[in-house]
Order: structure tokens, then C-alpha cells, then sequence
């Protein structure tokens, strides 16, 4: 999955070396997905006939009709689309509807025993695009699609992160009562610009089922995060986006700029599969995904939704 996404940036610069990036393991070309004049995805089919003639797969039960491979950050547009991650706006633009959109219509022509074999792989910016895509089919469909995430950021920091004594977040660490002070500052200065927002926990008993495959590395700071995230999830407040606590209450507001209606970091579910490998001079390069030589610890998170009594 990692060759496929890998063939998105080359493609969006030069469309023939692409090609040896995934007509090695029998994919072509179905669709891209453009924005501004330049390819951000692929719409990746797998050839069946190929794949027999070169007998290349043992299993082509298992193998996917079509992977939608999603590539991050890289010309200084995209840094736009990063900011809106971070102010978490990313979910109402071109990219996330585009994508979104078209992912739909791939599964509204495929037959219901098929849909399955509609995969989703993302590095960066466009894990978390392929993150809202994930959430947002399996939301209003029912449908869990298999999914890889390369390097996926994670940018929540509050005082849940700041208690775990996590060492990933140890440049970022800082007393909690500067974290609630400017919490609280935040909440009295933009208290008029701010919406009431309604407290549903639950909001995770929609989209528990699906479990993406999360590929993260301990030494990169953009994605880290999500290792102490899962392996202290009991104790994070399952917050939806842009919202703030106020007097210690569940009193919730919302920046009316803040837009996502589901964090792509407070995920329910996922498979974490670490990269344990001596590899700190490219811990959020793709290419990391591919060696041959790589040590990885895979560990599965499944959330369990309990009723209110």
C-alpha cells in the first residue's frame, strides 16, 4: 500500500516513472483525483488478468478491486490544507468531499459481497483525509473500509496527554495549570464568537467497528502521538472537535470556525502497527514503510461501547 501511495506524489510530478510504482503489482490507473490542476489521489484498479499471467499473487481472494491512495504534504498549497487540519476545518474542503464523493460512487457499482475489497491508504496529509473518508462512510453507510494510514499526524495536546508522562511528549510537556489557564483565557477572550455545543460522549457507537491500520514511528513527532493516545485511551475525554470545557462543568462550547464534526485523533478503534526500527533520519518518510528489514509491533484497540445507566 505504501508502493501505491508512493506512485500518487511521483504521479502528481511525472505520470511515467509512476507507472513502476504500481504496474509491478498488477494495479492500473481507474481515476485520479484532482484539485487546482494537480493529482492529490488515485483511484487504484487491480488487475485480475495481469495478476494471473504473472502469477504474482498467491491469494486473488484476498487481494482489493480498487485502493483510493491518498498522498500528503508536498508543494507549499498543501501546507493550506494543513493548516485547516489544524484548526480542524480539513473535513469541508474540495479534497475531503472529492474524495468522499468518489469513494461512494466505487462502492454504489460494486456488488454488496464486493465492497470489501475497497481499500483506502493515506501518508500524512492524506491519512487524515483518508481518516475523514473512513468515518464519514462508515457513519452513513455501514461500510468499514480496510484502510492503511502512514504516518497519520496527531495534533490534540491537553492535559490528558500532559498527565501520562508519555516520553514522545516530552518537548511539549508543561504544568497542567497552563494548559487550563490558557484553556480557560481562550474560553472567557472567545466566549462571544462561540456556539453551545451539545455533550455526546456516545458519538463513537457509529464508527467503533471500523479499525484502520495505523503505521506510526516512536521518534516522529507529527504522529507519535497516537501511541500514547491508544495505549491511555480509557483516561482521555472523548471530546468532539473545537469544543472547550469551561468551570469544570460539562459545559461545552464550540469555536463557530472549527467545523469537523469527528476528530481524526480520538479515533474509537484501530490496529497500531509501530515501526520499532533504528530509523530516526526518515521517521516520517514513506519510504520507511517498504523495507525489507523493518521491525514492527502490531497491537489491535477495539472500544466498546457501554449504555448510560
Amino acid at each position: 500500500m505504501a508502493c501505491l501511495v508512493k506512485a500518487v506524489y511521483v504521479r502528481s510530478k511525472e505520470q511515467k516513472l509512476a507507472q513502476l510504482w504500481y504496474e509491478s503489482f498488477n494495479f492500473e490507473i481507474h481515476m485520479d483525483l484532482m484539485h487546482i490542476s494537480k493529482v492529490h489521489g488515485v483511484i487504484f484498479k487491480f488487475d485480475d488478468s495481469k495478476a494471473k499471467t504473472n502469477n504474482g499473487h498467491l491469494s486473488l481472494e484476498e487481494t482489493p478491486a480498487y485502493v483510493i491512495a491518498l498522498r500528503g504534504t508536498d508543494d507549499s498549497y498543501d501546507i493550506w490544507h494543513d493548516l485547516r487540519m489544524l484548526f480542524e476545518r480539513l473535513s469541508c474542503c474540495n479534497r475531503v468531499s472529492t474524495s468522499t464523493e468518489t469513494v461512494k460512487d466505487v462502492l454504489i457499482d460494486q456488488k454488496m459481497e464486493n465492497r470489501h475489497k475497497i481499500w483506502l491508504a493515506g501518508h500524512s496529509l492524506g491519512a487524515t483525509i483518508a481518516t475523514y473518508v473512513g468515518l464519514s462512510i462508515a457513519e452513513t453507510n455501514g461500510i468499514y473500509l480496510k484502510s492503511f494510514l502512514f504516518n497519520p499526524p496527531f495534533t490534540k495536546y491537553n492535559e490528558d496527554i500532559n498527565n501520562l508522562r508519555i516520553p514522545y511528549f516530552k518537548i511539549l510537556r508543561m504544568p497542567n495549570f497552563v494548559i487550563t489557564g490558557i484553556r480557560n483565557i481562550a474560553g472567557v477572550l472567545f466566549r462571544p464568537l462561540m456556539t453551545k455545543a451539545e455533550d455526546d460522549s456516545n458519538d463513537f457507537k457509529n464508527i467503533q467497528e471500523w479499525i484502520p491500520h495505523l503505521f506510526v514511528n516512536p521518534n516522529d513527532l507529527i504522529c507519535n502521538g497516537f501511541i500514547g493516545y491508544f495505549e491511555n485511551k480509557k483516561k482521555f475525554k472523548l471530546m468532539k472537535p473545537g469544543i472547550i470545557f469551561t468551570n469544570g462543568k460539562r459545559n461545552l462550547y464550540r469555536f463557530p470556525w472549527k467545523v469537523d464534526k469527528h476528530s481524526t485523533n480520538l479515533l474509537p478503534s484501530g490496529r497500531l502497527i509501530t515501526n520499532t526500527s533504528k530509523l530516526d533520519n526518515y521517521s516520517h518518510a514513506l519510504r520507511q514503510w517498504w523495507r525489507d528489514d523493518l521491525e514492527l509491533d502490531y497491537k489491535d484497540y477495539k472500544y466498546i461501547f457501554q449504555h448510560d445507566n
